[in-house]
């Protein structure tokens, strides 16, 4: 497989965590308000 592929892959997978990290910690926001 193509070295930059797998970093392409990694580095979207770590977009996709990021996002869900921010929608776990707005929902944690909400209930603490």
């Amino acid at each position: 497989e193509d070295p930059s592929e797998i970093v392409e892959d990694l580095s979207s997978s770590l977009i996709v965590a990021r996002e869900l990290e921010q929608l776990v910690f707005k929902k944690h926001l909400d209930y603490e308000i």
